[in-house]
C-alpha cells in the first residue's frame, strides 16, 4: 500500500534536507559527517544482523536503516561516495541504493563499460558520476532535449516520451536546466521536475508502508514551479565538482576480503 503526501510543508524529506543545509550553512560540516556516520553504522549493523546466507541477496542492503541515510538528503552524497569508493567494509557498495534515491540519477545497461551490470559496477558508476561524470550533464541534457524537440516537431509522441524519460534519469543535477526550459515556456517538463523531486521512502521494505512525498505537483503551474525553485534552489542544487585527489575507484571485481561478489543488490 502506498501513502501519498503532497506539499513540501508536510514532507519530512524536505525537513531533513533543510536541516542538513542549515548545518552546512553554519559551517557545521563535522556535525553533518558525525550524523552520517551514526546512520551509516546503524545501516551496517542492520546488514550484519541478517542471516549469513542473505549477505548475497539484494534485499539485505535496503533495510529500514538505509532510509535513515536517505533522509539526510543531498549533503549525504559525498559521504556515501567516499564509502563506496574506499570500500573499507566489503558491502559498502550496497549504499548505492541510498545514493540513487537521493540523487535520482539512474543508469541504463548501455551506460556501463563492457556491458557489465553487477552491483559493484553500479556503485563505481555513481562514484565516477559524483567525482567526474556529472560534468557532462549539460551536454547530455542538450542532446536529449534536442531529440525530444525533434520528435515533438515530427509528432512522434512515443519517441518524445522516451527522450523525456532520459532527461528524468539525469536526476537532481538536471533540475536547473529543466527549470530554465520551463521558464522559457516548456511546461511539458513540469511533470519531470515533479518526478525528480518526489521522495519514495520504504519502497523496498515489505513490512512498512511506502511513503511518496511531492515537492512539486505534476499539475503545478509554471508560476508555482518557478516560485518553488526560487525558495528551494539551494536545497536542490548539487555542489560543484572538486578536483579529485584520491585514488580512482576500485577496479577489481573481488570483495576486499576475497569473498565472492554478488551479481546484484535488488535495486537498479
Amino acid at each position: 500500500m502506498n501513502l501519498y503526501l503532497k506539499g513540501s510543508v508536510c514532507t519530512f524529506m524536505a525537513w531533513a534536507l533543510t536541516l542538513s543545509v542549515a548545518l552546512a550553512a553554519h559551517g557545521d560540516n563535522s556535525g553533518a559527517a558525525e550524523e552520517f556516520e551514526k546512520r551509516y553504522q546503524a545501516w551496517k549493523a542492520s546488514v550484519i544482523a541478517q542471516e549469513p546466507e542473505r549477505a548475497y541477496r539484494g534485499a539485505v542492503f535496503t533495510t529500514e536503516q538505509l532510509y535513515g541515510i536517505v533522509e539526510l538528503g543531498l549533503p549525504a552524497l559525498p559521504f556515501i561516495a567516499e564509502k563506496m569508493e574506499k570500500r573499507e567494509w566489503r558491502y559498502d557498495y550496497g549504499l548505492k541504493a541510498a545514493f540513487k534515491l537521493i540523487s535520482r540519477r539512474s543508469f541504463q545497461p548501455e551506460d556501463y563499460p563492457n556491458g557489465r551490470w553487477s552491483a559493484t559496477d553500479k556503485a563505481r558508476m555513481y562514484v565516477h558520476w559524483w567525482k567526474e561524470g556529472r560534468r557532462d550533464t549539460p551536454q547530455r541534457f542538450a542532446k536529449y532535449y534536442g531529440e525530444w524537440k525533434r520528435c515533438m516537431d515530427e509528432q512522434k509522441a512515443k519517441e518524445a516520451d522516451e527522450w523525456k524519460e532520459r532527461l528524468r534519469r539525469l536526476g537532481v543535477d538536471a533540475l536547473p536546466l529543466l527549470i530554465d526550459k520551463i521558464e522559457a515556456g516548456d511546461d511539458e517538463f513540469i511533470p519531470v521536475v515533479a518526478m525528480i523531486t518526489r521522495a519514495v521512502m520504504y519502497g523496498y521494505i515489505p513490512s512498512k508502508e511506502t511513503v511518496i512525498t511531492y515537492e512539486v505537483e505534476e499539475d503545478a503551474t509554471r508560476e508555482e514551479v518557478l516560485a518553488w525553485w526560487a525558495a528551494n534552489k539551494a536545497e536542490w542544487t548539487l555542489p560543484p565538482i572538486e578536483e579529485a585527489v584520491e585514488e580512482g575507484t576500485r577496479e577489481s571485481g573481488e570483495a576486499p576480503d576475497g569473498g565472492p561478489e554478488p551479481s546484484g543488490d535488488g535495486s537498479q
